[in-house]
């Protein structure tokens, strides 16, 4: 799983990249590649995705009338961790972009700013959504042995 510190860091080392890429490629005066207004709508989608999918392994490891092949649930739980991870990461590139074009130099500028940010911000919701749809497809060690083993008896 997932730790905050893993999270801290996707995040920072997208954030760092950005401001940095953006920076240099600003200051070579080439033009800032376009980011599409709706952009931030891809990784809302993937969150309630991940958080629907992941919310089926919940109830089917709480005993629910759900049922989902074992496969199935471990590939949830490995796109859950993606989704934590490169939603952190995507998160910080987004904000990133957006501290280093939010200059008020032009009004392009300011639209891909203001585009940078939601997708950013967007980003990181799906990073939460990927942790929690991790936390919510482990299963405890403690819950595959038998009482008498987990006494040690």
């Amino acid at each position: 799983m997932t730790s905050p510190l893993q999270m801290a860091s996707w995040f920072f080392l997208g954030l760092l990249t950005a401001l940095l890429g953006v920076s240099v490629w600003l200051d070579s005066a080439m033009p800032l590649v376009s980011i599409p207004q709706l952009a931030w709508t891809i990784p809302l989608i993937l969150a309630i995705t991940v958080l629907s999918a992941a919310w089926q392994v919940r109830g089917m490891a709480k005993g629910g009338a759900a049922r989902v092949n074992p496969l199935t649930a471990a590939r949830i739980a490995i796109f859950s961790q993606a989704c934590s991870r490169g939603g952190m990461l995507l998160g910080g590139i987004g904000i990133g972009m957006w501290l280093a074009v939010d200059a008020g130099q032009a009004t392009y500028l300011d639209e891909q700013a203001s585009h940078a940010l939601w997708t950013g911000v967007a980003s990181v919701l799906l990073g939460g959504a990927g942790l929690l749809g991790e936390w919510w497809c482990s299963i405890d060690e403690d819950e595959d042995e038998p009482p008498a083993a987990a006494a040690g008896a």
